[in-house]
């Protein structure tokens, strides 16, 4: 059974002294984290913002150990605040700032971060599954792995939660969020959606990224050494000078994607699927051409449809051809020139292009 928060609860503490509260906390078997209402929670963070603005004798808030499950901290700012083992399970935190916020150890189930700050903030451990992270800022966020522990009896140790709960971020929204540096190192990130996401220079090194979703994602500099990336899918994701070192790319779809000097002499892509080249199509470019405009010019009677489809084009010179309802879906359009050249109708779904015209 959850205690209420008694009014000395808000001194900040560093991980070690958490810990021994934590201690302190779990002598209770029926007592793991300490319940806070919704007016008690908005006197907190009202005395955050007066510390925060520098007023003497303003606290920084201490949400350590909290049960702020279903609670609403929408548009607060909670940079530098102390939720160290907090429960915010269902919480909502849209637009909040939370810069350099720890949250270690937190449980984060199915919290709306959508449009939050959360740049430098200390992740670690956290369960964030089913987080939505739609538009947050996680620039140099710490989502390695971590656990917080406990004494128990004869000496010995135990988790707070179980190993599988720990930095868990399976079947999370990430769509659209700016994670530039963020170190994700030995994270569970499955089935995750990652599409359109900011990753420059992030940190996955041994993370589980299994059937995630990196669709138009920006990868440059992102390293994925012996990252677990099996049916991974990388539609027009940019991948430049990405590490791939020892990564499990089984099965993962790198169809669409642009690759710039990535090196695979350390990675097996045997049964990845890669972009097809047009010099490996089983027909001549020309001939493709001009059998698509037969197709064209008899509404289908003769000739064929051109299908580019997972075809690599970048760089091709595509100038005044008539290639009007070809199929372009997930074709690498990378420096193409296209100029004069008649595309109506064309299907560029999830196409990756950057072409002249």
């Amino acid at each position: 059974m959850n205690s209420e928060i008694s009014e000395d609860q808000d001194a900040p503490v560093a991980i070690g002294d958490a810990l021994q509260t934590l201690e302190q906390i779990m002598a209770d078997e029926n007592s793991v984290w300490i319940k806070i209402t919704q007016p008690r929670l908005d006197e907190l963070l009202d005395e955050h913002d007066k510390y925060l603005d520098g007023l003497l004798g303003a606290k920084r808030a201490s949400l350590k150990f909290l049960d702020m499950s279903y609670l609403e901290l929408s548009g607060r700012n909670l940079t530098q605040a102390d939720c160290t083992g907090a429960r915010c399970e269902h919480a909502t935190m849209e637009e909040t700032i939370m810069r350099a916020t720890n949250f270690y150890a937190a449980d984060l189930r199915f919290v709306s971060f959508i449009g939050a700050d959360l740049s430098r903030a200390d992740l670690r451990g956290a369960c964030l599954r089913g987080v939505d992270f739609t538009n947050a800022n996680l620039t140099e966020a710490d989502m390695r792995d971590g656990l917080l522990m406990k004494s128990v009896e004869r000496g010995e140790i135990m988790p707070i939660m179980s190993e599988s709960e720990s930095a868990t971020i399976d079947r999370a929204i990430l769509k659209g969020a700016d994670m530039s540096g963020a170190k994700m190192s030995n994270a569970f990130i499955v089935q995750t959606d990652l599409s359109d996401a900011i990753l420059r220079n992030a940190r996955f090194v041994r993370a589980d990224l299994s059937f995630a979703n990196f669709t138009g994602a920006i990868l440059d500099g992102a390293d994925f050494t012996e990252a677990n990336l099996t049916g991974a899918i990388f539609h027009s994701a940019v991948l430049s000078h990405t590490i791939l070192d020892n990564a499990n790319l089984t099965d993962a779809n790198l169809t669409g994607a642009i690759m710039e000097s990535v090196d695979f002499e350390n990675v097996d892509i045997s049964t990845a699927h890669l972009p097809k080249h047009v010099a490996k199509l089983d027909r001549e470019l020309q001939d493709i051409l001009g059998d698509h405009v037969k197709w064209m010019n008899s509404n289908g009677a003769e000739g064929e449809q051109a299908n580019f489809t997972e075809v690599n084009m970048a760089g091709y010179d595509l100038r005044d051809v008539n290639l009007a309802a070809a199929d372009f879906s997930y074709t690498i359009l990378k420096d193409a020139n296209l100029s004069s050249g008649n595309f109506m109708m064309c299907d560029f779904v999830s196409r990756t292009c950057a072409a002249s015209t």
